[in-house]
């Protein structure tokens, strides 16, 4: 049994003895989720929002869940909810933000991430998310800059890490600099050798095929 299934299993003896525990039913949703089992997922969410219609936690992981089914007009309607009961919540502007980068409505995006940087000026996904916007807008100098600013000694989290070289690559890719891109990947590949490797590996084929 994975970690995800034993979460559950523990959350739903809890359910057991308090059947409108929202934290515990939000959290099994969340499992479901992250397993990719969408009706299940649903469901729990939907319980929570039977109990509580501006529980926040349940009305963002809504938006996650319409997000992953790429109904981002749905998405945007929770999360739109969610801000406006839970205005600096900061998880909630960062997934609008990544809905409208998905629409490619870069400048919404942007606003998304400057109000929640507002609140939390130190996050690291943030400012990573707030330069890969810069660069699909057009204001490469200052993409190159923040991304350039960051330093990652200290940070021993490899998804953090992981996603400052994908979307630096990016940002890249973005103002046509293919070769500092594959360099930036291979800076990656080198250097951080215990780390998993899938993600930039598969970002660089991509790259490779695309400039072939």
């Amino acid at each position: 049994m994975g970690e995800y299934e034993l979460a559950i299993d523990s959350f739903n003896q809890i359910i057991e003895h308090i059947p409108d525990e929202t934290f515990s039913l939000n959290k099994i949703g969340s499992c479901y989720l992250y397993l990719e089992k969408y009706d299940l997922a649903l469901s729990y969410f939907n319980k929570v929002l039977e109990i509580d219609s501006e529980d926040s936690d349940a009305l963002l992981n809504m938006g996650l869940y319409y997000n992953d089914l790429e109904m981002y007009d749905d998405a945007l309607i929770y999360l739109d909810k969610c801000i406006e009961i839970q205005p600096n919540d900061g998880a909630a502007l960062l997934q609008m933000a990544n809905i409208y980068k998905n629409k490619q409505d870069y400048h919404n995006a942007l606003r998304y991430v400057n109000q929640a940087l507002g609140q939390n000026p130190n996050d690291l996904m943030l400012q990573l998310t707030k330069n890969l916007l810069l660069s699909n807008i057009g204001e490469f100098e200052e993409s190159i800059n923040g991304f350039k600013s960051i330093s990652l000694e200290g940070i021993d989290n490899y998804g953090l890490i992981s996603m400052y070289y994908i979307y630096y690559g990016q940002a890249l890719q973005t103002m046509g600099k293919n070769d500092d891109a594959l360099g930036l990947y291979d800076e990656y590949l080198i250097k951080y050798d215990g780390f998993p490797k899938d993600e930039i590996q598969d970002e660089k084929d991509r790259l490779l095929i695309l400039i072939k």
